[in-house]
């Protein structure tokens, strides 16, 4: 038997030496130090009076050559989420995974849900603003993890609900926004 497991144990050494140096080229890998993911551009476009696809089509258009240089900007965060509603109370998951080996402190994660009415004109509604939870710091490959909890008023259809996250400087001179994700 004892020869046995010697043998074993020799065959199998050099196996498990050869699987510690396995590269780490995934890019969505967070240990990778090369790892990014595409950036996801968040525009914020509200309309509070009766001027209608006139005022949303004319600054649009505006803003489309902005829009143009963010596109294919990578991002060194990945967020994951995961929302329960029962009744009027909801609960949102939320991992966020630092990838890459960019260095950013002073973060905060935000989270918003809203409704999609499906009608053509008033179809987005906001129905919770969540209160923002600090990311101090996050090394190279860590994976965090935040709830969300609170109550919903006013849903017509709680399988019409999104979750808009998004991982935001904490600098009020930028407040730039380094990674969003929606999840239904």
């Amino acid at each position: 038997m004892k020869n046995k497991l010697k043998k074993y144990i020799l065959i199998l050494l050099p196996l498990l030496l050869n699987c510690c140096s396995l590269d780490r080229d995934n890019l969505l890998d967070p240990k990778n130090p090369n790892s990014n993911a595409d950036q996801v551009v968040l525009v914020e476009l509200f309309v509070n009076d009766n001027t209608g696809y006139e005022f949303c089509n004319t600054a649009l258009e505006t803003i489309e050559d902005i829009l143009e240089c963010l596109i294919g900007k990578k991002a060194y965060f990945r967020i994951e989420a995961e929302k329960r509603i029962e009744g009027n109370s909801i609960d949102l998951d939320v991992k966020v995974a630092r990838l890459g080996s960019w260095k950013r402190e002073n973060l905060n994660l935000k989270a918003v849900l809203y409704e999609d009415m499906g009608t053509h004109l008033h179809r987005f509604v906001v129905r919770k603003i969540f209160q923002h939870q600090a990311i101090n710091a996050m090394k190279p490959g860590e994976v965090k993890s935040f709830s969300f909890a609170g109550q919903l008023s006013n849903v017509q259809n709680s399988n019409a609900i999104y979750a808009l996250v998004f991982v935001q400087d904490q600098d009020e001179t930028t407040m730039e926004i380094y990674q969003a994700a929606k999840f239904k």
